[in-house]
């Protein structure tokens, strides 16, 4: 009986232990290949850029570069426009300026709004946090053309205001910031308030200090937003004031090896930021979570 049940309890552990390793192997599996479908895109586009012209418009279709070329870089670097003698250069300078004033802008207010969502109690607080929170279902497009109405109408088309004051703060962020402070107690902030301390003081020397990975985070993400923003610059800004976004779209179509360069170029700045900042991004998404 009991060599019965010793057999018995073998066979099941051997199903067990070969279940887990199927299920293990299935996901590896889907690991690697669900990596390479977002990798192969961006190794393409290396590639691609590093080939000579000759190569490009070969039948030949290889991801391995025989003879790798900076030419397309160079031809970037040194582009000339109708208005801009380096073109490259005006348009890194305007998106700098855009992305970090919106960045800092961004961190300035929404840390504000999420801090009077999550620890201020005023009449019609939550019905105000819904109504923002429902407009997050408007895409942006629809708004498009009222926000160009309002952009001439106080006339700031053709200018860097015209595209940051639309993005000076967004809802996600708010959101996002407030369930960050939700996970801290009120009571830090209360034993403030008691020794004198104003909504202010407590928000920037009590909170902010115990929120910086949730305003690193916010700062990747506005950052990679800024960087990456093409449409409204693209129908705010003149053709003289180009953008890296914007600056990509001005080469020759028929030559989308230096189109590649240009967009490798542009995404360095965005690589080199997440590396730096990927502890504090993926540790305030997992502290951020859904609370009422």
């Amino acid at each position: 009986m009991d060599k019965q049940f010793a057999r018995s309890a073998n066979k099941v552990h051997r199903r067990r232990v070969r279940n887990r390793l199927l299920y293990d192997t299935f996901l590896w599996v889907m690991r690697i290949l669900l990596g390479f479908i977002f990798v192969f895109p961006l190794l393409w586009a290396i590639s691609t850029s590093l080939k000579p012209l000759s190569e490009i418009v070969s039948a030949d279709i290889r991801l391995w570069v025989d003879n790798p070329t900076l030419e397309h870089y160079k031809y970037v670097f040194t582009y000339t426009n109708a208005y801009n003698a380096n073109a490259f250069v005006v348009a890194l300078v305007n998106t700098s300026i855009l992305t970090f004033v919106s960045m800092f802008s961004n961190i300035l207010f929404c840390t504000l709004a999420g801090y009077a969502f999550a620890k201020l109690r005023f009449k019609g607080h939550k019905a105000l946090f819904k109504v923002f929170l429902s407009s997050m279902m408007i895409p942006g497009i629809v708004t498009m053309v009222p926000s160009f109405v309002v952009i001439r109408y106080l006339n700031l088309w053709g200018s860097y205001w015209g595209v940051i004051l639309p993005g000076a703060t967004s809802v996600f962020n708010i959101f996002f910031m407030r369930q960050f402070l939700l996970g801290i107690p009120d009571a830090l902030g209360e034993s403030a308030a008691l020794d004198g301390a104003g909504e202010l003081t407590i928000c920037f020397r009590i909170y902010v200090p115990l929120i910086k990975p949730a305003m690193a985070t916010m700062a990747v993400l506005c950052f990679q937003g800024g960087w990456n923003n093409f449409l409204m610059p693209y129908v705010v800004l003149p053709d003289r004031m180009l953008v890296l976004s914007t600056f990509i779209r001005t080469f020759p179509s028929d030559n989308y090896a230096v189109s590649m360069a240009a967009s490798m170029v542009a995404t360095i700045p965005v690589l080199v930021l997440f590396i730096f900042f990927q502890k504090y991004f993926m540790n305030s998404i997992a502290l951020s979570g859904l609370k009422e």
